[in-house]
């Protein structure tokens, strides 16, 4: 049987339309074509490869595991098989041969490979009877922090008796506790005749200050000690920049040493507090500085401390007098703005000035200061500096600690656990003098604080403290010509 499929195409000619008709006869003999189009039907809407991450248990996932595991069978099935090589049988490499082929091999370094490390050994070569030594060796050592400058050098291979000698003549020139932690010394260690002894110290060189570099030759028995002075420039650096948002923030983009910028910060504080410096104060630092011929650069301690805020200008400098140092304005004044009267941290008032029934006495009396209750423990502050000029047992004060300030004021510390000065103490402002107790009449942990104007009891909460020194005579001229030299530098 013959089925033919008509398609009929219309094309317009001079006489008129014709109809084409192509046909495509399809065989369809034993009906064969009829059962390819009935199976396809059939099965063109199922999936034999689904996604086997989805649906797992489903009859499609079977499905689809049923076609995986007839391809993964059939591959292995079909495989092809592949008869290895095998190849002559030939002689093992030993010794020179066998190195001589690693080095030139190109093989796994876990098969022995040596590719490149060195040169197969050929008929030319001899063995040595021993391995050959350097005639002399340059070492390095570090020096560390509490040890010893003979220690080092004999750890770096070093005799020990080199290891004194060369000691003894570094400290003919330098002191040995002036030399830094960290300095480096480049050592030449000599030939020895027997190499398991240790080598002569043949040669030494290090910086043995900022300003000095030493040299040590062997000299016979000994070692003679060569000095290079370094030059050095002592100019102090000097630094400006805005306030700005912060302080510290400023200074350190203008390139100000960490150290600086603490001293800066802790000053500032106390003379004017950075409540009253606002964001367009400029500052003017001066630090200690030396650069040396080399390149080195060591900075020192802050000098001066210079602040402008709008039409009012502060102007610092460190002097020491008696002893004691502080930070003086241009005329030769030290004054620390007002100290808090409230000298325990985080502390509550809980009793007044004046008259007051007293809990352990039972009866009223006169109340010569103010408590605050504090936790037991908690530090106590000297409200300003101060001498310490009474620091012991003082009956129902308990433990009590006494301070003299400037102009005839004074602040007393009671019912204390624990004194942390002693009489005579020079004490700054916000030091530690003692800790929070319940010593003497004291009902629980808190701090009896009273304060003194020339000898007589006032109320605490009337007064505020401030520390003032003033320079005189010989020392405000040194001053003033310190004051001349600064103002002079750029």
């Amino acid at each position: 049987m013959a089925l033919y499929l008509r398609n009929e195409i219309e094309v317009e000619t001079h006489s008129g339309a014709v109809a084409l008709t192509l046909g495509r006869a399809l065989d369809t003999h034993n009906g064969a074509h009829s059962w390819r189009d009935r199976w396809h039907e059939r099965t063109a809407h199922i999936n034999f490869a689904p996604d086997l991450g989805a649906d797992i248990g489903a009859l499609s996932w079977w499905r689809g595991l049923l076609t995986s595991s007839a391809l993964i069978g059939a591959a292995y099935v079909l495989h092809p098989s592949i008869t290895p090589f095998v190849a002559a049988d030939s002689a093992t490499l030993t010794g020179q041969s066998l190195a001589a082929e690693r080095t030139q091999a190109i093989t796994p370094l876990s098969w022995g490979a040596e590719s490149g490390s060195r040169m197969g050994a050929t008929r030319t070569v001899t063995r040595l009877a021993g391995t050959p030594e350097r005639p002399q060796i340059d070492v390095t050592a570090t020096l560390g922090a509490g040890d010893g400058f003979a220690r080092v050098v004999e750890r770096a291979g070093a005799t020990s008796a080199d290891a004194r000698a060369i000691s003894n003549a570094v400290s003919g020139a330098v002191d040995l506790g002036d030399i830094k932690p960290g300095t480096v010394l480049a050592m030449t260690l000599g030939n020895h005749a027997n190499k398991d002894d240790p080598r002569p110290l043949t040669h030494l060189a290090f910086r043995a200050r900022f300003d000095l570099k030493l040299e040590l030759e062997r000299s016979g028995a000994g070692f003679k000690v060569t000095r290079i002075p370094i030059a050095v420039d002592y100019t102090p650096l000097r630094i400006e920049g805005q306030v700005g948002s912060s302080f510290y923030r400023a200074a350190r983009a203008a390139g100000i040493p960490m150290e600086s910028i603490e001293s800066a910060i802790h000053v500032l504080q106390a003379k004017i507090g950075f409540d009253n410096i606002d964001s367009d104060a400029r500052f003017n630092l001066l630090i200690e500085q030396a650069r040396a011929a080399t390149g080195e650069i060591e900075h020192g301690k802050l000098l001066y401390i210079g602040l402008e805020r709008g039409d009012q200008t502060t102007r610092l400098i460190e002097w020491t007098i008696d002893g004691h140092t502080d930070w003086y304005d241009l005329a030769g004044v030290a004054e620390k703005r007002a100290g808090n009267t409230m000298p325990v941290a985080n502390a509550h008032q809980t009793s007044g000035f004046g008259m007051r029934f007293h809990p352990v006495l039972g009866y009223s009396r006169m109340h010569q200061g103010v408590d605050y209750g504090a936790p037991y423990g908690s530090p106590i502050h000297a409200i300003s500096d101060g001498i310490v000029t009474f620091s012991g047992w003082h009956g129902g004060h308990g433990n009590f600690v006494k301070l003299n300030h400037a102009y005839g004021m004074g602040s007393g510390y009671g019912h204390m656990s624990r004194i942390a000065v002693a009489v005579g103490t020079r004490v700054s402002q916000g030091q530690i003098i003692g800790y929070v107790g319940s010593t003497g009449l004291s009902t629980g942990p808190h701090l009896h604080f009273e304060t003194y104007r020339n000898g007589a009891i006032v109320d605490p909460t009337s007064v505020k403290f401030s520390a003032t020194s003033l320079l005189e005579g010989k020392q405000l001229a040194a001053f003033r010509a310190k004051v001349a030299e600064y103002a002079g530098l750029k």
